[in-house]
């Protein structure tokens, strides 16, 4: 049924999915940065930057997460793009331009 409601405002089922994937990878991300520092011993989420958490033996599970939700944000971006009509062109105030003067 949701498909069918895409469908009739025109967006394909890859525009809706990558303007999910903005939806879910911010809360996925603060999921895991939670629980990783729930089960980290020392770190306190008063006193320690998140990014700390990429400093240990267990980095790789921070640095996986900022890069997954990068990611996530990224497709979001193409996915905005893709229902205004500006296939790969960055929405919003954040665009750049360079100019050939």
């Amino acid at each position: 049924m949701q498909i069918e409601k895409n469908h009739a405002l025109g967006q394909s089922p890859v525009t809706t999915f990558l303007i999910t994937c903005g939806a879910i990878g911010p809360l996925l991300f603060i999921l895991v940065f939670l629980i990783e520092g729930a089960t980290r011993p020392g770190y306190s989420a008063w006193r320690n930057y998140v990014s700390s958490l990429s400093l240990s033996d267990q980095g790789w599970m921070q640095i996986a997460n900022f890069l997954v939700c990068g990611c996530s944000r990224s497709a979001s971006r193409l996915g905005s793009g893709r229902s205004s009509g500006r296939v790969g062109a960055p929405s919003g105030d954040h665009s750049c331009s360079v100019s050939s003067d």
